[in-house]
């Protein structure tokens, strides 16, 4: 069930075409079931095979992935517990994934979610993200530059903002950053559009050492008080790279958008530019 995930994360620019018989091994497992709900490894199958079926039903390509999945819940499974569960793992990821996605299924979910804790949970995570849901009013940010120049959101009112928000110590940050420099100059001289890099490193030093030796590109911003920053809190980050995406009337299009290095992402922007 990895196999088609992982072979599109290896070879992003080929195409995998299945068999019509490549998920035969899944003929003779018992998928829907109470009992194996004592058994943890079935836990962790109940997502992946949620996945793979889904993305096996070629119907409604329009429909976004989040909410095909939502709907394949009720179409491929009969156990209540087993719904409760996957309900609430998919509403659970796709809350650190795609809030936007959520909010398009969350009342159905509170009906259908007949577990109470599940429900109470879920809700109570997403009433915290109704605030930078898309076309809400971006919460303000303010930070300085290697220079000390001041840029807030303000400074970007009739362009479009990408913001990266990352760190020099941070891993997959730092993967992303040959993507992110591609897709600045795939936008090169258009004024329409802002790359603003908002790192949250409590090493001041260590930040513009790496700003001159990689020659970053882009606006290049510090947040004042790391973790503990306003921009942290306001838009509920947790880890990083995190990556949002802002209207040119400074409204929120994404709070948790595609990373530079996602091949979705430059249709969102040249959506956004138009």
């Amino acid at each position: 069930m990895n196999y088609p995930t992982y072979y599109e994360y290896v070879k992003p620019d080929s195409i995998l075409i299945l068999s019509e018989t490549y998920d035969s091994f899944l003929q003779n497992i018992e998928v829907d079931s109470d009992d194996k709900l004592m058994v943890p490894s079935y836990h962790d199958f109940l997502p992946l095979y949620l996945d793979f079926k889904t993305k096996l039903d070629s119907s409604d390509a329009e429909k976004p992935i989040f909410v095909k999945k939502f709907d394949s819940i009720k179409e491929k499974f009969q156990s209540l517990k087993v719904k409760e569960l996957l309900y609430y793992q998919l509403l659970n990821e796709g809350m650190q994934m795609s809030v936007n996605d959520v909010a398009l299924v969350i009342e159905e979910y509170t009906k259908l979610q007949t577990n109470k804790i599940y429900n109470e949970e879920i809700n109570t995570v997403f009433n915290g993200w109704r605030h930078i849901l898309a076309g809400k009013k971006a919460p303000s940010w303010e930070y300085q530059n290697l220079t000390g120049k001041k840029y807030g959101t303000s400074t970007f009112i009739g362009k479009v903002i990408y913001i990266d928000i990352w760190a020099t110590w941070c891993g997959p940050c730092l993967r992303e950053l040959p993507f992110l420099e591609k897709l600045q100059e795939n936008y090169k001289g258009n004024n329409d559009i802002a790359f603003v890099s908002i790192s949250i490193d409590q090493d001041k030093p260590a930040w513009e050492a790496m700003l001159k030796q990689k020659n970053m590109v882009g606006i290049q911003l510090i947040a004042d008080q790391a973790w503990n920053s306003k921009i942290v809190s306001d838009y509920r980050i947790s880890g990083i790279p995190r990556f949002i995406i802002i209207d040119k009337q400074g409204n929120i299009i994404n709070a948790n958008a595609p990373r530079p290095s996602d091949k979705s992402l430059t249709a969102i922007l040249d959506s956004a530019l138009k």
